[in-house]
């Protein structure tokens, strides 16, 4: 099964890719198939079933770390685009109808890549939490590039509460509340 989100894994060589698919599969990666065909990538799922990418060496992933990228299948890559590139304050490095491509603006972590795909009606397994950058607003209302205002207040166990916002396409965004200094944001 593929699912909306996943992470594709950025190597150094083609030995580093084959060493990385052999490690993981030690740990418990298997084999999957999302009907990508004869690719020079390997597509695997970790022990919850949950499809990743091991990449051969590319040049645009050479400084991202381990995680190349943050791959998201959307209807509308171009208002996925624009609405992350603001959320997060990232610069757009390439968009067309079929694809976009983010990165922070400090040029640092991976990449985050929104695909044209047909929409699905599956759960996604993997969501965002944003972390302000030390000194931004945290208090500032409502959501940038056509966000809502949060639609619901939860706590969540042995963590602050969460302001919970939609973006554009419905998904939840996590993001801490003004004023709350414990937070313990993913990042991905």
């Amino acid at each position: 099964m593929k699912y909306r989100v996943h992470l594709d894994l950025a190597t150094t060589s083609a030995a580093h890719q084959a060493e990385l698919v052999a490690r993981l599969m030690d740990l418990g990666a298997t084999p999957a198939d999302v009907g990508q065909g004869d690719v020079p990538w390997t597509v695997l799922a970790d022990p919850e079933g949950n499809v990743f990418c091991v990449l051969e060496p590319r040049e645009i992933y050479r400084d991202t770390g381990p995680i190349a990228a943050v791959v998201v299948d959307c209807a509308d890559p171009r208002a996925m685009a624009r609405f992350w590139g603001e959320a997060m304050d990232w610069t757009l490095h390439e968009v067309t109808d079929d694809h976009a491509v983010l990165r922070s603006a400090k040029g640092v972590g991976p990449y985050l890549e929104f695909l044209r795909t047909p929409v699905k009606t599956v759960w996604n397994r993997v969501h965002l939490d944003l972390k302000p950058y030390p000194g931004d607003d945290q208090a500032a209302e409502g959501g940038p590039a056509g966000g809502s205002r949060c639609h619901r207040r939860r706590r969540r166990p042995g963590r602050c509460v969460l302001a919970v916002p939609r973006r554009p396409r419905g998904q939840r965004v996590l993001r801490p509340l003004p004023g709350l200094t414990k937070s313990r944001s993913k990042t991905v």
